[in-house]
């Protein structure tokens, strides 16, 4: 686990964190057969923030903007929260979070690909900023401990 306190940039991933104490795990693979064949990126990114469960009356915002245009959705645990489109979207999480791990994916497609995306978690006492660019697809697992 790394925790991570202030900002940090890792794995082309600019993370600012104010003062959460967050995991953060980048995982990329390249696909493709042969070597004169473009390979296809596929990134996914993880990250763990742990939030008071006293605070659950409170919003808990999840943004999530672009440059250009974002299609996709917001799931926590099986439920579709949010779908999203435009430049930019948002979900108030704190209605679908309980006691324990929640889990929120987070995926779709913006363009143009060479484009740039930003998640940002707003809680009390918390903002956690992610922001990549580059391959067009987003895939994010945002793991919300609550104690």
């Amino acid at each position: 686990m790394t925790k991570i306190l202030g900002g940090l940039i890792a794995g082309g991933l600019l993370w600012l964190v104010s003062p959460a104490v967050i995991q953060a795990e980048s995982i990329g693979s390249a696909l493709g057969s042969a070597p004169w064949r473009l390979a296809q990126s596929i990134q996914s990114q993880t990250t763990t923030v742990y939030l008071d469960a006293s605070q659950l009356s409170r919003p808990h915002e999840l943004r999530i903007s672009t440059t250009g245009n974002l299609g996709g959705q917001v799931k926590v645990g099986n439920t579709i929260v949010r779908y999203l489109n435009g430049r930019e979207s948002w979900v108030n999480l704190a209605p679908y979070l309980r006691r324990g791990r929640n889990v929120v994916e987070i995926s779709g497609s913006y363009a143009p690909a060479q484009g740039s995306i930003s998640l940002e978690l707003k809680a009390p006492g918390q903002n956690v900023v992610q922001q990549s660019s580059g391959n067009g697809r987003l895939r994010h697992t945002l793991i919300l401990d609550v104690d």
